[in-house]
């Protein structure tokens, strides 16, 4: 609660300036849309063994826990696109996520994407209890080849 009451006057400035900003732009005749994507707490690594050893010793406190790989040796991998949203639309997006991300979400259902080379995989999930939920996005090869 102390971290909302500290953050939350810096989002209501920024989505003040966003409103200033888009009258501009609306003089010009151009129409610019400014979505707000709720801050969420995350945690995005997994490289090296001490890395994953920690992620999961800490993951447990987190609702969702991703992890990717790709090939039948389930190789690690990173740079995944990672779009999640609810019903009402986008609540967290990550430019370049893995091979390990645990994120902190309430509970509800969840739209997954996650794309890597290219190739997206979507898992639908629900969130609900205190255990929280692990998905694994697996490609099956390189799609390069």
């Amino acid at each position: 609660m102390e971290l909302k009451r500290r953050v939350a006057p810096y989002f209501v400035g920024l989505a003040m300036l966003g409103g200033l900003a888009g009258a501009a732009y609306a003089q010009e005749e151009e129409v610019i849309l400014f979505e707000t994507i709720h801050p969420t707490l995350y945690m995005n690594g997994g490289i090296g063994s001490d890395e994953q050893s920690y992620m999961r010793r800490i993951g447990k406190d987190f609702s969702l826990r991703l992890n990717f790989a790709e090939r039948k040796d389930n190789e690690f991998v990173a740079d995944v696109k990672l779009l999640i949203e609810d019903e009402h639309g986008p609540v967290f997006m990550l430019p370049a996520a893995g091979p390990m991300t645990n994120i902190m979400l309430p509970e509800g259902k969840y739209r997954i994407v996650a794309s890597y080379r290219g190739v997206s995989e979507v898992h639908t999930v629900t969130i609900k209890g205190k255990n929280g939920t692990d998905v694994l996005f697996h490609w099956k090869g390189d799609p390069r080849k």
